[in-house]
């Protein structure tokens, strides 16, 4: 339900609507949506490497 461009949760969001669409013009299929918001999650997040904090890098494709 959140949007992956500008942030905003929509209140509803029905199965059956296959394409997210948002109030700012973003829009694409809503498990891309949820991928791209996920992704974004990972990339927040550090992970030690042989005792040191490293952010993760991802690629978009």
């Amino acid at each position: 339900k959140t949007c992956s461009s500008c942030g905003t949760i929509k209140k509803t969001l029905k199965l059956s609507e296959r394409v997210f669409n948002c109030a700012c013009g973003f829009s694409c299929d809503r498990d891309l949506n949820a991928s791209y918001n996920l992704a974004k999650m990972t990339v927040s997040s550090t992970v030690t490497v042989c005792g040191q904090s490293v952010l993760q890098k991802l690629r978009f494709q």
